[in-house]
C-alpha cells in the first residue's frame, strides 16, 4: 500500500543521506538498558551490521582521552538534562582511530530521563585537514619568527658597522666632509676638519 511504500522510501533515503554524510544516529533506552545504533553508526565503528552494543561497550570505543569526557557527559545528561555536541576520538573494531562528532539529547517521561539519543558523525577527514592547516600555519609562524630574528640580527650588525664607520670618519687624521649633491652645502664633517677650519 501507499503508506508502506512511503515509509520504506523515507527509511531508505535516510540511510542514503547518512551514508553520504558519514552521519548516523543512536539511542540509549535507560529503562530497558538497550542501545540502538543506525547502520551508518555501526559502519563508523567498523562493526558488523548485526552488532548490538551495550552502554559500556559503546563507551569503550572512545580513546583514552575521550572516554572520561563522554562518560561525564552521559552522567550529566542523565542527572542535569544537559545536551551535548562534542568532537572526540574513537578506536574502531578494526583498530583504526577516527574522529567523531557526537551530539545528544535527553527524552523524559514524567520528569524522569528515560532515553538519550543523538547523532554520530565521522569527521576524521575534516580533522586531518584542520590539523594539516594548523601545521602549515605553525610552520609559517616559525619561518616568520626565524626571518624576524635574522632581520634583527642583521640590523644589529649594520648598526655596529655604522657605529664603527662613524668612529673612523670622526677621528680620521684627514679632513673629511659630506656635501649635499643638490644644494652643495656641507652636511657633516669630521673632527679633523672642524679643528683645521674652525
Amino acid at each position: 500500500d501507499a503508506n508502506t511504500f512511503e515509509l520504506l522510501k523515507a527509511s531508505q533515503l535516510l540511510e542514503q543521506i547518512q551514508e553520504l554524510s558519514k552521519m548516523g544516529h543512536w539511542e540509549l533506552d535507560l529503562i530497558n538498558e538497550e542501545v540502538y545504533w543506525s547502520k551508518e553508526t555501526r559502519a563508523i565503528h567498523e562493526v558488523n551490521d548485526d552488532y548490538i552494543p551495550n552502554l559500556q561497550e559503546g563507551l569503550n570505543f572512545y580513546d583514552e582521552l575521550s572516554r572520561p569526557i563522554i562518560t561525564s557527559i552521559v552522567t550529566n545528561a542523565i542527572e542535569k538534562r544537559d545536551k551535548w555536541d562534542v568532537k572526540l576520538g574513537i578506536n574502531t573494531a578494526k583498530g583504526n582511530h577516527k574522529w567523531v562528532r557526537a551530539t545528544g539529547k535527553v527524552y523524559e517521561v514524567k520528569g524522569k530521563v528515560t532515553k538519550l539519543f543523538g547523532i554520530f558523525q565521522d569527521i576524521t577527514e575534516e580533522k586531518i585537514r584542520l590539523d594539516e592547516l594548523l601545521q602549515r600555519e605553525n610552520t609559517i609562524a616559525e619561518l616568520n619568527s626565524d626571518l624576524e630574528d635574522q632581520i634583527s640580527k642583521r640590523n644589529r650588525e649594520l648598526e655596529e658597522s655604522k657605529h664603527k664607520f662613524q668612529k673612523l670618519y670622526d677621528f680620521a687624521p684627514e679632513m673629511m666632509l659630506s656635501i649635499d649633491a643638490k644644494t652643495g652645502r656641507i652636511v657633516e664633517c669630521n673632527l679633523t676638519t672642524c679643528n683645521k677650519l674652525g
